[in-house]
């Protein structure tokens, strides 16, 4: 898999709304938000880790 550079919520937003996703349910604030106070994305990466690196 590529690995890409993390990149912050508000780039995500942003550039979701350059690829043409619009925000007519949730505003693109609260989509940021969620990203920050909902990403569930570090929590993974650890268990992928600890999963690996079981003998």
């Amino acid at each position: 898999m590529k690995e890409r550079p993390l990149i912050p919520a508000e780039q995500q937003v942003a550039h979701l709304a350059e690829r043409g996703v619009r925000f007519d349910i949730v505003s693109p604030e609260a989509a940021v938000a969620s990203l920050r106070d909902k990403n569930f994305f570090l929590k993974g990466q650890g268990v992928c880790e600890v999963l690996l690196n079981v003998s």
